[in-house]
């Protein structure tokens, strides 16, 4: 009788490493094309701004998880480009920035909660201030345009 070991071993050996390699690099190559044909004109580590209303319009859907960042996703909002990808869940091409300067509102216990995530200087009235954090935000690439 063969032990658990012995038939992990015998899996391990029965996969075909070139077959699996062969087949990363066409997904690879797709994946390269997709991005491709999309025609963007930013990549990884490139300055962008929201260039649509959509982000900031969708923050306000009862379902969203961006309601409180609602004014972070305005037209014009700059940021930093991290990752282009698609994204398996919303089955879109989203790119995931992280924003220079950002709001969180909302109301905790009937109290306003206001925070402000950007450089100190520029704090707006009633809002606290958070050091040394960043946010993250995933886009649809529809909505993004590189900085000139």
């Amino acid at each position: 009788m063969k032990s658990e070991m012995d038939k992990i071993m015998e899996f391990v050996g029965a996969i075909d490493l070139k077959r699996t390699v062969r087949e990363y690099a066409d997904l690879e190559a797709i994946k390269q094309w997709a991005l491709d044909s999309l025609g963007l004109d930013y990549q990884a580590k490139d300055r962008v701004m929201i260039c649509s209303n959509a982000p900031y319009l969708d923050a306000f859907e009862p379902d969203s998880r961006l309601h409180d960042w609602k004014y972070s996703l305005v037209r014009g909002q700059q940021g930093v480009v991290e990752h282009v990808g698609f994204d398996r869940v919303d089955k879109v091409w989203k790119v995931w920035v992280r924003m220079e300067r950002c709001r969180n509102e909302f109301e905790h216990l009937g109290n306003p909660c206001k925070f402000w995530y950007g450089p100190k200087d520029e704090t707006p009235d009633g809002y606290l201030f958070c050091e040394n954090s960043t946010i993250l935000f995933s886009l649809d690439v529809r909505h993004v345009q590189k900085v000139r």
